[in-house]
Parts: C-alpha cells; structure tokens; sequence
C-alpha cells in the first residue's frame, strides 16, 4: 500500500490527499513518514532532550536563540502551546533584550559579527509573543532593514563596513526568513527592501545556482569553497527566491485537483490561520491583493525553473559537510514551492529520505553527531530536529496559546453566507458546501469563529448530496486532529449532527482534544447517537481529566457493540 493508513487510523498523510482530492490544496510531498507520527515525535523530542540537559550556562547568542526556536517548535507541533517558561526559551530572550538593551541596536549587534542572531532573535520573539515584544522586534526589523547592502544583499556587519558589493547566500537567507515571519506577524516589511533583496538573489544566479560569496555573479574567494555549488547554498538561494516572492506576493499560489493546477486565492495553507492583533502605529501590515512591487515576472519565473533543474539533477540526502544545515534549507525551501506549486515534484520522497538518514545517525543520547569539525552537536541536533518537525509548517501557527487552543470565547451570535470565498454576515449558510469551501480556504481565525458559532442555528438544515457524503465525512473526520481549534470544534459539530455509528471513533478521539469545548461536542454527540441522553454524566464544569474518564467508558460501550473495530490513534 503506498500511502500507509494501517489500522484504520486516518493519518495526516490520507488527510492530506484527501484534502487535495476535494478542495485543490497541496499535497505535501511525504509518502512514507509524515512528521505527526509517533516515530518522528519520538526522534524530535528525544532531540529536545539532549539540548535541554547539553545546553550549559555557557550557550548564548545564535546558538541559544536556535535552541529557543527548536524546543518552541517542538512544542507547538505536538503539544500545541508556546513553552514560554521553558527555561532555556526564558534564558534566550532574556539574552536577546538584554543584548538590545545594554548594547544598543546599532553598535551592540554589529558587534557580533553575523546577520543570523539579529534574525533568530527576531524569529524567538515572533513565535513566543509577537504582541509582548513587539518594541524589542520592531527595533530588530528597523535593524535587519538598515544593514541591508546596496546590491540587497546582506553579509557580515564587518564585511560590509569594508565592501558592501559581496553577497552572502548562507546570512542572506536569515535576514529573509526574519522578514517574512515578521510579516506574516503583521509587522511591516519594506517593499522596497524585500524587492532588492530579491533581486539579487535572482541577479546572482549563476548556472542555475549560488555561489557561497558572490559579487555581480562571480564568486568571491581564492578558495575551491568559494567557486562550487552545493545543495546547502542551493536551498539557501533558491529556497529564499520563493519566500520573497510569496513576500511580496508576486506568484499566485497554485493549488492542485485532480492533476491539474488551479490558482489559490492566496494566504498560508489551509491548515493553519491565526489572528494578528493591530500593531503600534507605523508598524502595522496593511492587506493588500495582489503584487506589492512591479517585478520582471519572466526572469524570476526562470530564475526559479532553472533553479529547480538544477535540484533534480544533483539532489542527494548526504552532503560532505553542514548536512544538516542542509536540510534545514531544504525544508525551508520544499515548504515555500509546496505553497506556490503544490509539490517539489522532481523528488517527492525529500522528508522520507531525510528522515531515514536521520534514523540512522540519531545516538542514544539524542543528539545528531556533526559530520565536520566546523559543526558541533547543538547546531547539528536543531536543525535535524528543526527538518524533522517540518519547521516552516510550525513557524507559522500563532503564537498565543490561547490561540493555538481556540481564542478566548465566541463572537456575538451572526448568521453568515459565502460570497466570492468571504463571510458576510448577512444571511445565513446555505449548506455544507459552503462550509467546506470556508474550512479549504486560508481563513482567518476570527472567520471561522463566526462560522463555528452561527453553525449553531443552521446545521439543522443541512442537506449532504449521497455520492458525496463519504469524502464529506472522510473530510470532516480528518479535521479532528486539525491544529486550528475551529476546524476541529466545527468537524465535530457536524459528525455529531450526523447521529451515524461510523463517526463514533471520530468522537471517541475527539474526547481527548486539549479545549474542553470541542471534548464537549463530541460528548454530547455520542450520547444522541447512543441514544443514551443521561449516561456517563460530566460535572457542570468539566476538566479534561473529567473528559479522559468519560472517553474510557464510552470507548467500552463502542466495543462492545463493535467487536474489533479500529479506532483512531
């Protein structure tokens, strides 16, 4: 079987393709592991593990912010909350505002010598709080902007008091990656920036791909280094050619159903949405449809085909050196074409083969042994960990738990309709299809809390066509281990109102979720379908361990009615 669903446990991956199939979303390319399965969480916390007790008094600057950003990742992927007290996430912020503080932007960082702890610190304090440090992260991105060099690039803060005509790949991939988390934080970015550092990324492609120091496209440097292409230079550049594009909004994303490409309506994938809060005057991230700069749509499209030619021919998993600098890029870069193209097509198999050869190197202790004397194992763990969780599908989820769980309570009740893919509060829903329509869209948070409250008053009056019923219900099954609160509250909703024996498992998993108010939908569900209104009785304000006591007793009940059946891990 190729995509494994063994045991009938509809997995992310048979989520995935069935999103594909129905709504037109991207099928990320993960054909045999998927890194929601327990093996990878395994292996990532394990990781975790040996940085926490690696990581001494001594860890500071970059490599503790990459710790910081590890454990956080970690924990927003499988534990769905921001491990803002974790110590060593306490320690690393407190070293960053510290640094800003004592120092002073402009003296302080430049004296550290590199563009990549001015953006993880940047990148720390989005994904922790993007609202409590929003002056330490202002004054970081204000930074990042002003250090920019006059070809767009970026390079070290000493360089380029002495030339500021040399790119680097390896820092200028930092400083984009800080853009566009700040970005998608709401923060505003300068256009005008992010085009100019696009348009060296696209200017200094040689042969299809990056040199590691390069001026006007030569590369700079006596040593053999300086005057080769790898794969870890390649992700950087390549990999940064589609962030800024999806910056600066000059692609479509592309969306794919039933083998074709369609254009998406733009947005993050459908799997995530989050709510950012007005920032300070001035630093606030206006919406707007459509490209944000004019741009020579033919070069960067070439830029881009060459580019991926240039991967399918000299993709390998194991490198010389920095493999698993490597992989970080590689991630980084097969994320941002999966969110414009639909899949890295030329080798669908990328995250398999890399967790493989992350299987293989893993020691006891944890940790992932660096490959060369220039890497050491904490940098070395926090990537692989970093790859292994699929980092920039985590990055970009929400920062506040509550968020991540599902807000602070419902909007006023509203009735609501779909017009053009947008709610208006009008009149109200027409239909599942509607529904599911808003559920494949790039929603935001506060979307789709209208629509979970006025699902209320109109689910009643549901009508679902019979030959599609099945994918519906697949599809509404799936959304039960969706990461977004709304999509798993309104999935449980309409499982429950179908009132059938074959979505109790769906209910049974639901039982255990970490917001009490989807566990309560899912109770009161199975009490219509068991048509046993006053069993296994909740307390008037039921905790979660309330909830895993009713979830063993209605587990039992199903299993005695269906012998054998197969639940959902």
């Amino acid at each position: 079987m190729l995509f494994p669903c063994n045991g009938g446990r509809l997995s992310w991956i048979c989520f995935s393709l069935l999103v594909g199939t129905l709504l037109g979303t991207p099928c990320f390319a993960q054909v045999k592991y998927d890194p929601d399965m327990k093996v990878i969480e395994k292996m990532a916390r394990r990781g975790v593990t040996y940085l926490e007790e690696s990581a001494g008094t001594q860890l500071a600057g970059e490599q503790l912010a990459l710790v910081a950003l590890t454990i956080s990742e970690v924990s927003k992927r499988y534990d769905r909350l921001i491990p803002s007290d974790h110590p060593l996430v306490v320690r690393s912020i407190d070293s960053i505002k510290a640094y800003i503080d004592n120092e002073g932007v402009g003296r302080g960082m430049a004296n550290h010598g590199n563009i990549y702890y001015p953006a993880l610190a940047l990148i720390v304090l989005c994904d922790v709080d993007d609202q409590k440090y929003e002056p330490y992260i202002i004054k970081l991105l204000n930074m990042l902007e002003g250090w920019q060099q006059s070809n767009g690039s970026y390079n070290y803060p000493f360089k380029t008091a002495q030339d500021d005509s040399v790119g680097d790949i390896s820092q200028t991939q930092y400083a984009c990656l800080a853009f566009f988390v700040a970005k998608h934080h709401g923060y505003r970015v300068d256009p005008e920036v992010a085009k100019k550092t696009l348009e060296w990324l696209v200017n200094s492609q040689v042969q299809s791909s990056w040199y590691y120091h390069s001026r006007d496209g030569r590369p700079v440097g006596a040593g053999n280094r300086d005057k080769e292409f790898t794969l870890s230079r390649h992700c950087s550049g390549l990999g940064s050619t589609y962030l800024m594009s999806n910056l600066l909004q000059l692609t479509p994303r592309s969306r794919k159903k039933n083998g074709k490409k369609i254009a998406g309506s733009g947005g993050l994938p459908p799997s995530v949405s989050m709510y950012v809060k007005p920032k300070v005057e001035g630093t606030k991230e206006e919406k707007k449809v459509g490209p944000l700069v004019s741009f020579d749509g033919g070069k960067l499209a070439n830029c881009k085909r060459q580019g991926n030619i240039w991967f399918a021919d000299n993709f390998k998993i194991e490198t010389k050196t920095w493999n698993y600098y490597y992989l970080y890029a590689l991630e980084r870069y097969a994320f941002f074409r999966e969110v414009a193209e639909g899949e890295v097509s030329e080798v669908p198999t990328w995250y398999d083969q890399g967790v493989e050869f992350l299987m293989e190197r893993q020691s006891d202790a944890g940790d992932f042994p660096p490959g060369g004397a220039v890497e050491n194992s904490i940098i070395a763990t926090s990537l692989a960990v970093l790859f292994l969780v699929r980092s920039s599908e985590v990055l970009i989820l929400p920062t506040n738990t509550s968020l991540l769980h599902g807000g602070q309570g419902f909007l006023e009740n509203t009735k609501l309709t779909v017009k053009g893919g947008q709610i208006s509060s009008q009149e109200a829903i027409q239909g599942i299809e509607d529904v599911i329509v808003l559920l494949g869209q790039d929603s935001a948070a506060e979307q789709l809390q209208v629509l979970a409250e006025a699902m209320d008053e109109t689910i009643r009056q549901f009508t679902i066509d019979e030959k599609s019923r099945g994918e519906t219900m697949a599809f509404m099954t799936g959304l039960v281990k969706d990461r977004n609160f709304f999509r798993r509250l309104i999935a449980v909703k309409i499982l429950a109102r179908e009132q059938s024996m074959d979505h109790v498992p769906a209910l049974l998993y639901a039982l255990g979720d970490p917001d009490v108010r989807v566990a309560k939908e899912a109770h009161d569900g199975l009490r219509l379908i068991s048509r046993k209104i006053d069993a296994f009785a909740l307390p008037e304000n039921p905790s979660l361990e309330d909830f895993g006591v009713v979830k063993k007793q209605w587990t039992k009940w199903y299993l005695e009615i269906r012998p054998g059946a197969e639940l959902i891990d």
